[in-house]
């Protein structure tokens, strides 16, 4: 479907509005805190990490200052995040702690999990 185009105070054709990650972060939160059926994979469970490192740094651009109630959507977001976080990663260090050597090794190499994501909105 076509958007239709918006048009600033100039007549100028606007740039379309940053899309809005809020439901679709929430979706991800839920079902990786609270999977419906059995727990994803440790591997499956770190790309959801991933991904939600991205939607949540573009929702944190994307946050209006003075908009009191997306900051606090963003940053309940963010707490529920870096709870999956701590998850994901304690999981991560015991299972590097019980492999033999040679797999921890090349385990090692696997992506590793960026935590720079900003702990505060703007």
């Amino acid at each position: 479907p076509v958007q239709p185009l918006s048009l600033n105070m100039f007549g100028n054709s606007a740039p379309p509005p940053p899309p809005d990650y809020a439901a679709e972060i929430d979706g991800l939160l839920n079902a990786a805190l609270h999977p419906a059926g059995p727990k994803p994979s440790l591997e499956e469970r770190e790309n959801v990490v991933r991904n939600l490192q991205q939607k949540l740094r573009s929702e944190k651009d994307s946050l209006i200052p003075g908009d009191g109630r997306a900051a606090l959507v963003y940053q309940n977001q963010l707490n529920r995040y870096l709870l999956l976080l701590d998850q994901v990663k304690s999981e991560r260090k015991v299972q590097m702690l019980t492999m033999p050597a040679p797999a921890q090794r090349d385990a090692t190499f696997a992506r590793p999990i960026d935590s720079t994501v900003a702990t505060r909105p703007h």
